[in-house]
């Protein structure tokens, strides 16, 4: 793989013009909790647990995260389900998909829509 230097995905400034690969490493998953309905990010990777540890909690938004980022979220447990909204905050997917179990996952697109930054879908991955 190669990736080649358009600007925003690796920052404003970057020193380089190619950067070529035989494959992706990311840091292991963190998790990050549900408050208000949201989500901070710090990275591509991350488990989602509800709020004050729920049976059940939403998502509608994600904070944090470049124009061009790869997101990829997880459930945390098992025993507590995350939905993921659709068109609710800053979410765009293809309908609501609930992580039902920490093998579930949903990957998705920061993207600059002229007034805000949002998060497209690219894929998901239902493994009940």
């Amino acid at each position: 793989m190669t990736i080649k230097q358009q600007g925003g995905i690796f920052g404003r400034n970057p020193t380089f013009k190619t950067v070529s690969a035989d494959r992706i490493e990311m840091s292991d998953a963190t998790t990050v909790t549900i408050a208000s309905g949201a989500v901070e990010i710090t990275q591509a990777y991350h488990r989602v647990d509800t709020e004050a540890g729920a049976a059940t909690d939403d998502l509608d938004t994600i904070n944090g995260g470049l124009i061009g980022q790869l997101l990829i979220l997880r459930s945390d447990n098992a025993a507590r389900d995350v939905t993921v909204k659709d068109g609710t905050g800053n979410l765009n997917i293809a309908g609501d998909f609930t992580l039902t179990n920490n093998r579930d996952a949903i990957v998705l697109l920061c993207i600059n829509t002229g007034t805000s930054n949002d998060w497209i879908e690219i894929s998901r991955s239902d493994n009940n």
